[in-house]
């Protein structure tokens, strides 16, 4: 069976967990380790993705188990978590959705030689490590491209300015892309801690920069946002989907600033995201977030490939290269020779507390000035009248 003969039914997972329990050479469930950071700062990305992952089996139960493991955000502890998920008899895994978490986590799943499908690690260099490695998530390279791209073409912001804490590359590509289309940086920050970003803040500030770029790790993404706020800054900050957290997202300090992420509304009537988002609802009580669906498509990815070819660890790697156009709730199931998924970022801003895609959000508010100028030059038409 081809993997895009699977998409009819991909909108039904209980039907997906019968055909894969069929497929495979054994009758009993199969097991997936689940590695995710569910304490500590790194929580704030964890427990969503755990939503999703934990809807999926739901709807495949019996045929899936998971073995859930607190990364509590260490690297070295994820890796350990990986390996005894593995030793347990786990054919593959979800985590690292750190990129911290993800390097440490290479050696083990090379040493094994299992699968790993990373919800969030975004770093360029992973796939390339490990040919068991994964992700549902787009690459910093393109979230950087894209940020890059929009700030200087779209809303041609000038000059500009960069402040980056371990994340580089996304600055790498977003520096490319500036570069590329001949704008440039007035200034240009790092920094190695938290207490560093106040005084980083400052410096970026004296250039008068109208949009700062921010390649910082996700949790320290918050404090970066509230030094340059703090610090006096009104303009545009842009930064990664690692703003795409729920906390984050919910935050205070949201205005104006802009992030790449994968395209995904809960409210699309697309089959695979209008049967998730109404299973989400009736599981958790509100709308899902984009880190959810990852969780969800992480497993859902494994439990496809799992029935195209079987649980065997060479097996599995090749039933998911056969999930060539299968549609996801968080984009295509699709990945190119490396592992990377086929996912393309959007920019996105919050409004009103929601993740908006911000250029509907900018063309929207152009046509509600364009009315109310009209508006005005009429009233002031008949008060000439």
């Amino acid at each position: 069976m081809k993997g895009r003969k699977l998409v009819l039914a991909l909108s039904l997972l209980p039907a997906l967990a019968a055909l894969l329990t069929t497929s495979c050479s054994s009758d009993r469930p199969v097991p997936i380790g689940v590695v995710l950071p569910l304490s500590g700062t790194d929580a704030m990305y964890g427990a969503p993705i755990l939503r999703g992952i934990e809807l999926a089996a739901a709807e495949l139960a019996p045929a899936i188990t998971l073995e859930v493991l607190d990364s509590a955000g260490q690297p070295d502890q994820a890796a350990r978590q990986l390996a005894a998920a593995f030793d347990a008899g786990a054919p593959a895994a979800i985590g690292g959705v750190t990129t911290a978490e993800a390097e440490a986590m290479l050696p083990v799943l090379n040493e094994r030689e299992r699968i790993l499908i990373s919800p969030f690690a975004s770093r360029d260099h992973l796939a390339a490590d490990s040919p068991g490695f994964f992700r549902v998530c787009p690459t910093a390279f393109r979230e950087g491209t894209k940020l890059a791209n929009y700030a200087t073409q779209t809303l041609e912001l000038t000059p500009l300015a960069s402040l980056e804490m371990g994340a580089s590359d996304l600055m790498a590509a977003i520096t490319t892309e500036v570069t590329r289309q001949g704008a440039e940086f007035v200034a240009q920050e790092s920094a190695s801690s938290e207490e560093d970003l106040p005084g980083a803040a400052q410096r970026l500030l004296a250039a008068s920069p109208q949009g700062i770029f921010l390649a910082v790790n996700g949790s320290a993404l918050e404090a970066a946002v509230g030094a340059l706020r703090d610090a006096g800054f009104e303009g545009f900050i842009l930064t990664s989907s690692a703003f795409a957290a729920p906390q984050l997202v919910q935050g205070e300090r949201t205005e104006k600033v802009l992030f790449a992420r994968t395209v995904f509304d809960p409210a699309d009537d697309a089959p695979p995201v209008q049967s998730f988002s109404q299973a989400y609802r009736e599981r958790y009580g509100e709308d899902p977030e984009l880190l959810a669906a990852y969780g969800y498509d992480a497993l859902r990815v494994l439990a496809l490939g799992l029935a195209e070819k079987g649980r065997l660890p060479g097996e599995l790697r090749k039933g998911i290269r056969a999930l060539e156009g299968t549609p996801g709730v968080s984009g295509p199931m699709q990945f190119d020779e490396k592992g990377n998924a086929a996912k393309f970022p959007r920019v996105y801003a919050v409004e009103a507390g929601q993740v908006v895609d911000y250029e509907d959000f900018r063309q929207r508010r152009l046509k509600e000035l364009r009315e109310r100028y009209n508006q005005l030059l009429q009233e002031q038409s008949r008060r000439g009248g």
